[in-house]
């Protein structure tokens, strides 16, 4: 992730979205800084949780 956060230094808001039951990838994403913004749900089994981490200045 930090590879790809350098690639690109003029972003200044980086977003992903995550399947709700994958926990590690929850606890990964922000252990990187990244924040819960909200969630929205695909299917009945498949709900997305959505990430966001903003550029430090």
């Amino acid at each position: 992730m930090q590879l790809i956060e350098r690639e690109f230094p003029k972003a200044t808001e980086w977003s992903l979205d995550t399947p709700h039951l994958n926990t590690r990838n929850h606890h990964f994403y922000e252990k990187l800084g990244y924040e819960k913004v909200g969630e929205h749900r695909i299917t009945e089994q498949l709900v997305l949780i959505d990430y966001v981490k903003l550029k430090n200045e």
